[in-house]
């Protein structure tokens, strides 16, 4: 699929989903990076294995990424993947946007290859990555920050490093056609949420007529205050802290948690769900990305990016469901596709039937409990109507803005009026 965008960044978030951007001669003279959390992507020759926090320049936490999909690209590579030749093109413009600015700092041997940090900020974010053992990419809302991560990793000054600026759109319109026009934005406040997000944004929205939207959860509020909190703890008690809220909150969902990349993805417009309610019941939510799981059917094995070949696949080991759903189904049974025990228990498939999308995305969730979730409910006829109630049904949501009640003016009279002049 061919793609036209204003926008440098765009163009390069789009090759790892296999488009084919359009560049100018100039766009290409600095290599860029992406970080990118699809199961479609390419593969990478920078593969993330884990995360931590940094504070000044003590780094206060470093764990390994579990049940990750994240990856990250440069464009170099990129430009040597082909893509297939499409003749179908979409446009997908930049309405806004927020400077980054990056640097990159060669002929530093360290040992975090593979690692993503970020930095410990009431306002300014630095995100560094480690994609070689002798490289480390920088980059940072703020120049006055750059310059002092700079110092930190570069103590020798060995690196005249030039800086470059990253336009990084906040408001995206994707057109699939004269007809279909699509306006999404993003809540980003580091460059790897952005980069995610835009990228999650991009893959459903080109390939779905619906729109899909972007939304933070409770728990990921709470998750940025402890972070701010750790402004005012000493450095040795942190790491401790940060150890409590792992466990707590379990390793899978803290890392995106960390990394600000645990948002939910809907077409029905903003969902806001609390992790506490689920985090001990289920450990995917409607509106996240699954992992791509290795499945085996007669000692053939698959991915799971190659079974989804429909707009809805439901992945079930409910014989039910499975027989009563009309699209591509992924039945898991000895007689049919196979997982091992680990997985099976992750996605708590002997309680939940998930319906998945193209992308891997979680569409819906359904208790196996259910004879049959996708039966259309039907009104019953009957006698007795309630004109009321007819209303409140019919009423269109997404026209309504909530608004608060408008206070009574009051006519306050002068005070010169109450007294009579001598």
């Amino acid at each position: 699929m061919k793609i036209k965008s204003n926008n440098t960044y765009l163009k390069d978030l789009c090759m790892p989903l296999g488009y084919e951007p359009e560049y100018n001669q100039d766009e290409l003279e600095n290599n860029s990076y992406v970080i990118s959390n699809s199961i479609n992507t390419f593969s990478s020759k920078y593969p993330l294995n884990s995360y931590g926090l940094i504070s000044k320049n003590k780094l206060l936490y470093r764990e390994p990424l579990i049940l990750s999909s994240l990856k990250i690209h440069s464009r170099d590579e990129l430009l040597s993947n082909k893509s297939e030749i499409s003749s179908n093109e979409i446009e997908i413009n930049s309405l806004d946007n927020k400077l980054y600015y990056s640097m990159l700092l060669e002929k530093i041997d360290h040992k975090y290859t593979g690692t993503i940090i970020r930095n410990i900020s009431f306002s300014n974010s630095v995100n560094i990555f480690f994609p070689t053992p002798s490289s480390i990419v920088i980059i940072s809302d703020n120049v006055k920050e750059l310059n002092k991560y700079k110092k930190v990793f570069d103590k020798d000054n060995i690196n005249n490093s030039k800086i470059a600026t990253i336009s990084i759109p906040s408001k995206i319109e994707i057109s699939t056609s004269k007809n279909n026009k699509k306006i999404v934005e993003i809540n980003n406040s580091s460059f790897i949420s952005a980069s995610i997000q835009l990228s999650d944004l991009i893959e459903e929205n080109t390939l779905s007529s619906d729109t899909y939207v972007i939304s933070n959860n409770q728990i990921n509020f709470i998750t940025k205050i402890n972070l701010i909190l750790l402004n005012f703890i000493p450095s040795f008690i942190a790491p401790k802290f940060l150890k409590f809220f792992q466990s707590y909150e379990g390793s899978q969902q803290f890392y995106k948690q960390v990394l600000e990349i645990n948002y939910l993805i809907s077409r029905d417009n903003f969902k806001f769900a609390d992790v506490f309610e689920y985090q001990n019941q289920l450990n995917y939510l409607t509106g996240s990305k699954i992992l791509n799981l290795k499945i085996t059917k007669n000692t053939k094995k698959y991915l799971l990016k190659d079974l989804l070949t429909s707009e809805k696949n439901l992945l079930t080991f409910n014989a039910d469901h499975s027989s009563n759903f009309n699209g591509n189904k992924i039945f898991i049974s000895n007689k049919d596709f196979s997982i091992n025990q680990h997985t099976f228990d992750l996605l708590k498939l002997n309680t939940f039937s998930i319906l998945l999308s193209k992308t891997g995305l979680i569409l819906e969730m359904f208790d196996n409990n259910l004879k049959n979730p996708f039966l259309e409910n039907e009104i019953e006829s009957s006698a007795y109507t309630d004109d009321k109630q007819l209303a409140y049904d019919a009423f269109n949501l997404n026209k309504f803005k909530p608004e608060l009640p408008k206070i009574p003016k009051f006519k306050v009279p002068k005070i010169s009026k109450f007294f009579k002049k001598a």
